[in-house]
């Protein structure tokens, strides 16, 4: 389906509401967890996610991005893409089922040398199961992206926080459970809507597969295989890392700043959700003006990432303290730590796209190198001097460096015409903003005079980013009406 103007705010617009909606039920249900989990609940939470998704990802060779990548190639022939999509869907299955029985045999002892106890052997099995789980799910919401069914695909999204939220407070507060409630409650919804979705995307399936069309997804997916170890293996290094020399308290400080955070990170994977079909049809089209058309939107959503990115960290102390416990105080000083960790990740939106386009996709091992050494290096010293802020520095700061080499390598395989200077002033002039914050949360200053001064402040950096012309007046004037209308800005 053509990606007209029209569409991209229609889709953008459901997307962004899905986001809005599980955020609003996300942060309701903060005071109830807080109440019933501990710092240290937290940590095992954490990590029980990031177990199973760094297996799941290392070994599962990334198939559903190959998927996505050849619906756009072969839609004008479907019977084509069935058949592929069917093999790629048995091949993880089937490699998923293999990794499954190896964990099972190796779980005592990944929970004696990885985690020091903090995970026991059969709650390592369900962390693989969990993210078995979120692998297939995934797969399934990657086609629903594919041919833009952005209500189908907001929806589910939508309804797996409402289920995981109920089934989590139920078990908190009938069940008397502590963070064996939202691990059951994280399997049981992600079950019931992968059925869903399966249902929702049957008509993609063939009761047939092709040997070589799965080769060809393998070709595509096989150089991304060490990308994908590389970079989960970065991704596991902070909390692993943080359980060894922290303990689990740091790792629930961690989490929660990560989570109290992670509404930046929806509104950024909302938008990149349109953002990469209309990339894409954009870059197939080649012609001037439509590479023109592709740094005009990026500079427009970038903007909007940033200044969002800005309140979250003005008011993560007022979210804090509002929605958890005091013993959960420090996670603030976490939470503008990885704004910049997900706002680095706005640059890698546009040149993951570039290099994708290109299908040179063997380059993105570079990138991927250069993160995972700067976060081992950086959280070795970092966490040992700080502790959960360490590791959250250490996060944002390897993000930027494998964002910076991405821009690079992105330019090279499909050359545009990016103002570097204007991107990389955006970006000084929100960390020279961010400042101020840290200050304003060790005083003890009156929160109603903090509030004024955090008002202040955000007027003056868009009254800068006006008359820098890093937005325009007239972009404002549709941010503005964006906000009343509720819908994305559209550039002329």
């Amino acid at each position: 389906m053509k990606v007209t103007k029209a569409k991209f705010i229609r889709d953008s617009f459901n997307y962004f509401s899905a986001v809005v909606v599980s955020n609003v039920i996300t942060l309701a249900t903060l005071p109830v967890y807080t109440r019933f989990l501990s710092p240290s609940d937290y940590g095992i939470i954490a990590l029980f996610t990031m177990f199973g998704g760094l297996i799941v990802g290392s070994i599962s060779f990334g198939l559903q991005g190959s998927t996505y990548r050849y619906y756009f190639k072969y839609c004008d022939d479907m019977e084509r893409f069935r058949s592929l999509n069917m093999g790629n869907l048995l091949f993880s299955i089937t490699v998923l089922f293999a990794g499954g029985t190896a964990v099972w045999f190796l779980s005592g002892k990944i929970a004696r040398v990885a985690f020091n106890g903090g995970l026991e052997p059969g709650l390592l099995m369900w962390s693989y199961v969990n993210g078995c789980l979120d692998f297939l799910l995934g797969y399934m919401l990657f086609l629903l992206l594919a041919e833009t069914r952005s209500r189908a695909y907001s929806a589910l999204k939508v309804v797996q926080v409402i289920f995981t939220a109920a089934l989590s407070i139920y078990f908190l507060y009938f069940l008397s459970m502590t963070y064996m409630a939202r691990i059951y409650a994280f399997l049981i919804a992600k079950t019931a809507l992968l059925g869903l979705a399966v249902y929702l995307t049957r008509r993609l399936f063939a009761f047939r597969c092709s040997l070589a069309l799965l080769g060809v997804s393998l070709r595509f997916s096989l150089p991304n295989i060490p990308l994908n170890i590389v970079g989960l293996s970065n991704s596991a290094v902070d909390k692993t890392l943080l359980s060894k020399y922290s303990g689990l308290t740091s790792v629930g400080y961690y989490n929660f700043g990560e989570n109290l955070s992670g509404s930046l990170k929806m509104l950024v994977d909302s938008i990149e959700k349109s953002w990469s079909p209309y990339f894409m049809q954009k870059a197939k089209e080649g012609t001037t003006d439509a590479k023109a058309a592709i740094i005009g939107r990026f500079y427009d959503v970038a903007f909007l990432f940033i200044f969002c990115g800005l309140c979250i960290i003005y008011f993560a102390e007022e979210g804090v303290k509002l929605l958890a416990t005091k013993e959960y105080y420090m996670a603030m000083y976490v939470v503008p730590l990885f704004v910049f960790h997900y706002l680095f990740g706005v640059i890698s939106m546009l040149a993951v796209n570039q290099i994708n386009f290109s299908e040179k996709t063997k380059v993105f091992l570079i990138p991927a190198v250069v993160s995972m050494a700067l976060a081992l290096v950086l959280n070795f010293v970092f966490i040992r001097l700080y502790g959960a802020m360490g590791a959250a520095a250490a996060t944002a700061l390897s993000s930027l460096g494998a964002a910076i080499v991405e821009l690079y390598l992105g330019n090279r395989l499909f050359p545009l015409e990016i103002k570097k200077g204007k991107l990389a002033f955006l970006f000084l002039l929100s960390g020279a903003f961010t400042t101020p914050v840290y200050f304003l949360m060790a005083s003890e200053i009156n929160m109603l005079m903090k509030l004024v001064i955090k008002l202040a402040l955000l007027g003056a950096f868009l009254g800068i980013s006006l008359k820098t012309r890093l937005i325009s007046i007239e972009y404002a004037r549709r941010f503005w009406q964006m906000l009343m209308i509720r819908i994305l800005p559209e550039r002329t």
